[in-house]
């Protein structure tokens, strides 16, 4: 089938999805190469998405994806196009990252980077555009991509603006050109008034140093000094030509926060066979729970606004005692059993043990992009309308991620214990203990959006 049919042969229905979402930092960046962030704040999720377009040209691949069943979560509000994309995206990258990290723990943010590839989008031309639209699963049409970009980084940037609370969301976006790199002023306008995004010009060709620094100096302000240098040495070179860098930085506590005085030691069944031991939560209350003959699944919510405290969630899927996750993974990717176990979840009583723990990614996010089909952007047929150069190309996108989990969640606040559904306490708690191999999703229920997801396989000692 050729390529450029099936592009534009997709029906709507088939590139938008249906799945929820992932929370409490967020921070995206699209350069040349990433650092990955020092310093970690309390219950924090934190990722980079790095998008580098310079004048090299690249090798072309022609491999073309079939459409993929997604996950479905259950959401507040009708799901939105970019909730229906987002859930497609995620599903779509997890699978293409599942053997590039068959053993290893991982974490990545699809928001962050469905929110650059569509800015890269915004200045791309013909079929390249077809293909960023359809590989990020954003939506075709004009004004709902781009109107439903300034509503979700506006719907994040005012959350808790009028609300002086432990809860911190902050998404910002910037692009950077070449002193002799021209766009059109209308693109240049639409990234400005609807991904709300910064613009300016740096000398890459002639001070690629002083660039890189000035770049690290915006993300370092932008995310509360918690990434002082996101990009090494060397890592803007005189091909450069765009930087698009989106931060999205968010920290919340617990709704219902751990007793640090109940946290123990014990040992987790991972991959490694080792006597170590690691720090457990415990907590028993309502939380809304699901489980099916190989996993259970709960939502931990996070505080975000007083009055829409149940708003973004941390949801665990953990197998059962003798079930691979590999399995539980391939079941929720090819939606044997997702839509059943993810979406009748209800208010039970739990007695919940829960692990600290803290993960990180470095994800060189063209490769799976490619795995994924992705191909046109990163070749020498790429078409880009910017002017005063020859070709241009994607050269790199790196995305980095941390989320780090403990009692807190943040810092605790009134209000934080409220309880869901039934009235009189039960006789029997479910038992949900966290100590094997698990999934985890941060999701915002009002739009439907998946903020991070990733799995555990072997806890690491801090």
């Amino acid at each position: 089938m050729n390529k450029r049919n099936y592009l534009r042969d997709i029906p709507k229905e088939n590139y938008h999805l249906n799945m929820n979402i992932i929370y409490d930092i967020i921070l995206n960046v699209h350069i040349t190469k990433g650092f990955l962030m020092k310093k970690i704040i309390n219950n924090l999720i934190a990722s980079l998405t790095i998008t580098v377009i310079t004048a090299l040209p690249l090798v072309a691949n022609d491999h073309i994806p079939t459409d993929s069943d997604t996950l479905c979560i259950k959401t507040h509000h009708p799901i939105t196009d970019w909730g229906r994309g987002n859930q497609t995206f995620t599903t779509n990258f997890y699978s293409a990252l599942i053997p590039l990290n068959s053993n290893e723990n991982f974490i990545f943010s699809p928001l962050s980077l469905q929110i650059n590839l569509s800015m890269v989008s915004e200045f791309a031309q013909g079929d390249t555009q077809l293909d960023l639209f359809h590989f990020a699963a954003v939506p075709h049409l004009a004004s709902a991509r781009q109107r439903g970009a300034k509503n979700i980084i506006t719907s994040f940037n005012s959350m808790i603006e009028d609300w002086d609370g432990p809860s911190k969301f902050i998404m910002a976006n910037k692009v950077w050109f070449s002193k002799n790199t021209v766009s059109t002023p209308l693109t240049e306008g639409i990234v400005r008034d609807f991904y709300l995004s910064e613009v300016d010009f740096l000398d890459f060709q002639n001070n690629p140093e002083s660039s890189r620094q000035e770049i690290n100096n915006w993300v370092d302000d932008r995310t509360l000094h918690q990434i002082p240098e996101l990009m090494s040495e060397g890592s803007i070179t005189t091909d450069s030509r765009v930087v698009l860098v989106n931060t999205f930085y968010m920290r919340s506590p617990w709704q219902m926060p751990f007793d640090p005085e109940l946290t123990d030691e014990a040992p987790f069944y991972g991959l490694e066979k080792s006597l170590r031991t690691f720090p457990y939560m415990h907590q028993t209350g309502y939380f809304a729970f699901s489980e099916s003959s190989n996993a259970q699944i709960i939502d931990l919510p996070f505080q975000t606004l007083p009055e829409n405290s149940n708003r973004i969630s941390l949801i665990v899927i953990v197998p059962k005692e003798g079930v691979s996750i590999d399995d539980v993974e391939l079941n929720l990717m090819s939606m044997t059993s997702a839509d059943s176990l993810l979406t009748s979840m209800q208010p039970t009583w739990v007695n919940l043990t829960l692990p600290r723990f803290k993960v990180s990614s470095s994800i060189d996010a063209k490769s799976v992009l490619q795995k994924m089909g992705l191909s046109l952007p990163f070749s020498e047929d790429a078409e880009f309308e910017f002017s005063g150069e020859g070709r241009l190309a994607v050269t790199d996108i790196i995305h980095q991620a941390v989320l780090e989990v403990n009692e807190r969640g943040g810092v605790a606040s009134a209000g934080t214990g409220t309880s869901i559904g039934l009235t009189s306490m039960p006789e029997e708690a479910v038992d949900v203990v966290v100590n094997r191999p698990f999934l985890f999703f941060v999701v915002e229920k009002e739009k439907g959006l998946i903020l991070f997801a990733g799995r555990i396989k072997q806890l690491r000692l801090e």
